[in-house]
């Protein structure tokens, strides 16, 4: 920072008691937090508070007397009360200190108008080695006039299942206008008053969400606001991310559906939900004929993407050509399944990158069902999720609410069993179930059927409708030792039980009255801030630790912190800590800031329902007259296509005319990936058409995945210059292109269009008024996830007579208003979890006139163990994983169990003996069909060439991987050990590379 003597030096925040100051208001107090950086010298603050009788000002003369001030325990601080000057602080110290100081300001009268008031700061301060010049900062507090007062805003649920309804409650003035707010343009319906209670519903809910809520009124000639925010966060939800790393593992593939292809009906047309890939193996066995040809099309756009084609030997034929093929379909593209001599009915397998299918033409019959297994299927919310303990003198009776729904319209439960941790231990959560009643409402009944568990009989079996439901348990008496319980959850259905659901319920001790911890906006945008609030008692023996990330921060004498820069999804804790007992843990809490289109770096990834992850296309239809280069600005997918053309036929296998059989060189490509770091592996395959009475038309087919970073190098074989037709497709895992290298000049790459990942819109908002223009464009933070304790910058674009106020509030209580007129930034430092960012454009300043537009993004944090809906990728994805050699040598089988996570076998297999080798791979999910593809090699028929075969087969999490021992074609002989056979196989897993 620079030493002009016009910019601070030091930070500052506030902290207030109560943590709004409603106008009128006595006993208030400012806390001013000052942060004096290691390399900043300061040995002098002066505060001055507003004082008089406008809306400006903080209290009057006549109550300013009885201000107090406080200096901090630390820093050698002095604080006096300036008797000459009104509203003046004046703070000293000799002793150069360094870190953290609060600044107490105690029993102020809040002046009676609604404004915000501004105290002013001079602080005397240098870097180290440089002369101290005084340098002005300020610290803002909003006075709220009781006239848009309105308290206990919350959501219900709290927790929704994605896709679900959320209604946004409060209580407030009866004259007061009230709006609600969310994502970046919207508006909830219309709140209605009931019963002292006002409501708005929103529809459709599907990934976490801040809802600012605005109260206005007139008093006078002043209209005034208040705002406060409060987030719904969702489970499973649909996600739009920027960049993504998995660390540990991914778990992409759904279960496999294997869709029935009867030839006699037609091609296979279908389109593809979300992205995948599409196994088939062909065989082919009608007398009288020899080959078959298959065509795999994927059509993007109506262009042809990319391509995978197979010639088909009769079954008696030897040897064997190569036959299984496996393309990845991105969401929204067409598939085109042909052939020329149609081969045997027979199976594809879809495997989708999520949970959705195919929508598949008219023509095709049959549907998969998805096998059904032991794990819970409904979904969960509840509160309290931390609780007092009892004491010797005054139990803790809490009452449980438990929220049951499913989003599955066929979902079927016979009762749900739940069983409370009975005893005295800090496992426990009560002694006695005695006392305890219960209420529900849609369901026929709730009782406790023994001494430990009670009983939910939803009184149908089929369920959708008769949720969601609210079980709650009333009068449950907590023990009197702090910890963790569990309560359990089981879902029968058919005869048998679930694994069970386990709730968590926190017990602290009474007198911390740890409460509350949230953050304000529990959603930020990539790079945003949040603060971090929370409700606890200040004990002289007791120390608040906040952590996140890496990071911690003391927070004992302050109820609120600020982390910035998230870029991805981070958890939170605050922990009470005994320092008189060596520091014994006496309760802890934890939140988490959710972050918008983040950058996430995740433990364990999951995706149940659409997984969008490959971008932008490139497509080149290189010659390969010398070496292609590329590398890889993201993971993804290599496709190559290629035949030795025959006039009269197009790659797609598309008749263009009567050709003339002409006899072709055999063209062998090979494709080498060099991961960064990694082992290298390779796939090969022979492009060959030999002069014969039906013709042998073999064309490579190649896929493998590519790694981040990687280099790829695709060649022929040395010599081999004849002329062929390529189709070489990237596809990546989101943004990212495969940068050409020393490619030659003359391989034109083919500006097709393509599906993109959707994503949402940009955050500029709309105008709040039809026809009118836009005031704010481009609200965003600079990062979209932040590291907990991060800071934060907002930027936008505005017309500079705007009148611009950024609010960033409490989830629970109106928090901090700045005037950012003029201005294109706003930087909040010390983010701990979800945040929610409002700015908000008016004919008056700090809100006040007519709202003409208002703005709205969120802040999150990093590190979880991601469970999502629908996962839209749009930056870069680093999912592929280190290469693991294969140790396959034809003779004996090899067998991967239990996958730790979804990954691909590559690679290529080769025999140059004249009976060849039948290798067959098999994939046993742990849901799911199984299925598998067959590998052949050997000497061509005119014996000149060896045809080797290559293989992509995706593998989901958890299934086994098994590698037959190789058999000779078409006796079905064990081979025995020979140089001739080579297996060049790897293990690519998804996850396990985060860098």
């Amino acid at each position: 920072m620079s030493n002009d003597g016009t910019s601070s030096l030091l930070r500052y925040g506030r902290a207030l008691r109560p943590k709004v100051f409603y106008a009128g208001s006595t006993l208030a107090e400012v806390q001013i937090l000052v942060q004096i950086p290691g390399d900043v010298a300061c040995g002098k603050l002066v505060f001055q508070f507003p004082v008089g009788t406008g809306k400006e000002s903080l209290f009057t003369s006549a109550t300013w007397k009885s201000v107090l001030g406080i200096a901090p325990t630390t820093g050698g601080w002095k604080l006096e009360k300036d008797p000459k000057v009104e509203g003046r602080f004046t703070a000293t110290t000799s002793s150069e200190p360094k870190g953290d100081f609060t600044f107490g300001f105690k029993q102020i009268t809040v002046h009676d108008r609604h404004g915000v008031a501004t105290i002013a700061i001079t602080e005397n301060s240098a870097k180290t080695g440089n002369t101290a010049t005084d340098r002005p900062a300020k610290v803002q507090v909003e006075k709220v006039s009781t006239a848009v007062k309105f308290t206990n805003l919350r959501t219900d649920p709290a927790d929704v299942a994605c896709g679900n309804p959320v209604t946004v409650k409060w209580e407030g003035s009866s004259t007061a206008e009230y709006t609600v707010y969310y994502n970046t343009d919207d508006t909830a319906p219309a709140p209605q008053l009931k019963d002292g209670t006002w409501s708005t519903t929103v529809q459709n809910v599907t990934y976490p969400t801040t809802f600012v809520v605005r109260a206005q009124s007139v008093e006078g000639n002043q209209t005034l606001h208040n705002y406060q925010s409060i987030h719904a966060t969702v489970r499973r939800p649909k996600v739009v991310t920027g960049d993504l790393a998995v660390q540990t593992s991914a778990q992409l593939f759904g279960t496999p559906v294997t869709y029935p292809q009867d030839w006699g009906k037609g091609a296979f047309v279908a389109v593809a939900q979300t992205d995948g890939l599409l196994l088939y193996q062909p065989t082919f066995s009608v007398q009288g004929h020899r080959t078959c040809r298959v065509f795999l099309n994927v059509f993007t756009d109506a262009q042809l993407s990319h391509t995978q084609r197979r010639t088909v030997r009769n079954s008696a034929e030897k040897p064997k050509t190569p036959a299984a093929l496996c393309v990845p379909v991105p969401a929204g593209s067409k598939i085109e399944l042909t052939a020329l001599m149609v081969p045997d009915n027979g199976s594809l397998t879809w495997i989708p990158l999520g949970g959705k299918g195919l929508t598949v033409s008219k023509q095709e019959i049959g549907e998969a069902v998805p096998a059904s297994g032991s794990a819970p299927r409904l979904m969960y919310a509840y509160a309290p999720r931390d609780v007092e303990v009892s004491t010797a003198t005054q139990p803790s009776k809490v009452t449980f609410n438990l929220h049951v729904d499913t989003a599955d319209t066929n979902e079927k439960l016979s009762k749900l069993t739940i069983t409370l941790p009975l005893g005295t231990g800090k496992g426990h959560l009560t002694e006695s179930l005695d006392g305890i009643s219960t209420l529900y409402t849609r369901w026929s009944s709730f009782d406790k059927i023994d001494d430990t568990h009670y009983e939910a009989d939803p009184g149908q079996e089929l369920i959708f409708r008769q949720t969601p439901e609210n079980l709650t348990l009333q009068d449950v008496t907590v023990n009197k030792a702090t910890g963790t319980a569990e309560i359990e959850i089981r879902e029968e259905r058919d005869g048998s039980q679930s694994t069970p659901v386990k709730l968590r319920v926190l017990k602290g001790a009474p007198e911390l009255k740890m409460r509350g911890l949230r953050a304000q906006p529990p959603t930020v945008r990539r790079g945003g801030r949040a603060r971090i609030t929370w409700q606890a008692v200040s004990l002289s023996n007791v120390r608040y630790e906040l952590v996140w990330d890496d990071k911690k921060a003391n927070v004992s004498t302050v109820n609120e912190y600020t982390i910035d820069k998230l870029y991805r999804t981070t958890p939170v804790t605050l922990t009470a800590y005994d320092t008189a007992q060596q520091n014994k843990v006496l309760h802890s809490l934890s939140t988490t800031v959710t972050v918008s289109e983040p950058d996430l770096t995740v433990k364990t990834l999951k995706v149940a329902g659409t997984c969008t992850i490959l971008g932008k296309r490139q497509v080149w239809s290189p010659s390969f007259t010398s070496t292609w280069q590329g590398r890889a600005e993201a993971d993804g997918l290599l496709v190559l296509s290629a035949i030795n053309r025959r006039p009269g036929r197009s790659l797609s296998g598309d008749v263009e005319g009567a050709g003339v059989r002409a006899k072709n060189e055999p063209v062998t490509l090979q494709v080498d990936v060099t991961p960064k770091g990694g082992t290298a592996y390779r796939a090969r395959s022979l492009a060959y058409d030999p002069k014969e009475e039906y013709g042998d038309l073999l064309p490579v087919g190649i896929v493998v995945p590519v790694a981040r970073d990687a280099t790829v190098a695709v060649k022929r074989e040395p010599g081999s210059t004849h002329a062929i037709d390529t189709l070489l497709t990237w596809l990546p895992f989101g943004a990212g292109e495969m940068g050409e290298g020393a490619g030659p000049q003359e391989e034109e790459s083919l500006a097709l269009a393509t599906v993109v990942a959707p994503r949402q819109e940009d955050d500029a908002v709309r105008s709040a008024g039809d026809g009118m223009r836009r005031r704010i464009s481009g609200f965003r933070p600079d990062s979209l996830q932040v590291p907990n304790g991060g800071s934060v910058t907002l930027s936008w674009t505005a017309d500079p007579s705007t009148t611009l106020t950024l609010v960033y509030s409490d989830a629970r209580e109106a928090t901090v208003t700045e005037n950012v007129t003029g201005t294109t930034e706003h930087t909040v430092r010390g983010l701990t979890k979800d945040t929610a960012f409002a700015l908000i454009a008016s004919e008056g300043p700090y809100g006040t006139g007519r709202m003409l537009e208002v703005a709205a993004t969120t802040v999150t944090s990093a590190n979880p163990n991601a469970d999502f809906t629908e996962l839209h990728v749009t930056g870069r994805m680093t999912v592929i994983g280190p290469p693991e050699k294969v140790g396959y040598g034809f003779t004996q089988p090899w067998t991967k169990s239990n996958t730790a996570s979804d990954g691909f076998l590559v690679g290529y297999i080769s025999d140059d003996s004249t009976s060849g080798s039948k290798v067959t791979a098999k994939v046993t999910p742990a849901t799911g069909s199984s299925y598998e593809v067959s590998l052949y090699s050997a000497k061509s028929a005119d014996g000149t060439q060896t045809v080797p075969d290559a293989v992509f087969l995706p593998v989901p999490k958890g299934a086994t991987l098994t590698i037959a021992a190789a058999s000779a074609h078409p006796s079905g002989e064990a081979v025995e050990h020979s140089t001739s056979r080579t297996a060049s196989l790897v293990w690519i897993p998804l996850g396990g590379r985060a860098n």
